[in-house]
Order: C-alpha cells, then sequence, then structure tokens
C-alpha cells in the first residue's frame, strides 16, 4: 500500500481524535522499495512504498492502531509487564 492512500488518511483520523480526547500519539511509518512491472512497456523500475499506523498512549499505557488489524493495547501494571488487552487474548 503506497503510504499516501488510506493507512495515512487513518493514521491522521486516529492521532487527530487522540489528541482532542487529551491522549498522547505518534504516527510510525515504515517505508520499502518495490520493484514494480510496466506492463505497457514491461520495464521494471523502483517505487517506495509503505505503512503508517499510530501509538496512542498516556500514563496508563499504550494502544496500536492500524487499520489492517484489530487494536493492540497495553496496561502498565507496575509490577508486571505490560498486559494485552486484544480480544484475542481475553
Amino acid at each position: 500500500f503506497p503510504v499516501t492512500i488510506f493507512c495515512y488518511d487513518w493514521n491522521t483520523l486516529y492521532v487527530n481524535l487522540s489528541t482532542s480526547l487529551g491522549f498522547d500519539s505518534k504516527p510510525v511509518s515504515i517505508y520499502f522499495n518495490s520493484t514494480m512491472l510496466n506492463e505497457t512497456t514491461n520495464k521494471t523500475y523502483q517505487e517506495e512504498e509503505g505503512h503508517r499506523f499510530a501509538v496512542i498512549y498516556g500514563e496508563d499505557g499504550y494502544c496500536i492502531l492500524d487499520q489492517l488489524t484489530d487494536p493492540n493495547c497495553f496496561f502498565f501494571d507496575k509490577t508486571q509487564q505490560p498486559q494485552n488487552l486484544s480480544k484475542e487474548n481475553n
């Protein structure tokens, strides 16, 4: 997915909403080069692609929000490692 399509827009929505609700947030972008084929000329070319998701956090923990999967949230417990609160683990 090119980073400018869909995931960028969802990430912007997540970051803006979380900020308006009083949370801190960080966008995370991952870029990679892909070899693409131009079917008209039958020549290959390099294209930078990527993906973007948001990390929303506060004093109690953080969530990773990515339109490709369910939210993955963790709350900090002073005596244990962060607890995964996604629905697959409950």
